[in-house]
């Protein structure tokens, strides 16, 4: 892992989107989640991870009306930026809240590619 990049992460605002959605939303994987489906004695459904025979290139649907829809109230936008004198933004994390159940679910968190693997998404979440 190279150097530690030190940036700061707070609630976004809409004129974040446009910043959010120019990010790099693509990402490589070797893994793969196989689904299996047994409705014998009852409905039963497995979740196995498997490994890929090569690496897949796949791209991260980037959505603006999610964007916007996180602006709400009962919603989360975040926002991780350089600490710079022009910020630069590098990631962010989208979170509705389901009020039946009373959990937050995350819906998008993209960090740019040249700041990964930096554990900006785990502290973003």
């Amino acid at each position: 892992m190279s150097a530690t990049v030190n940036f700061l992460i707070r609630d976004g605002i809409r004129r974040d989107i446009p910043e959010c959605l120019a990010l790099d939303h693509t990402y490589e994987t070797d893994m793969v989640w196989q689904m299996k489906i047994n409705n014998e004695d009852g409905w039963k459904i497995d979740f196995r991870a498997e490994r890929l025979p090569r690496v897949v290139d796949t791209a991260f649907d980037a959505n603006e009306d999610r964007l916007r829809r996180a602006l709400l109230p009962e919603h989360l936008f975040l926002v991780a930026t350089t600490r710079e004198d022009r910020p630069e933004t590098i990631a962010y994390l989208t979170m509705r809240s389901d009020g039946i159940s009373g959990v937050g679910l995350i819906q998008d968190l993209v960090v740019s590619r040249e700041y990964r693997r930096h554990q900006i998404a785990l502290r973003m979440s």
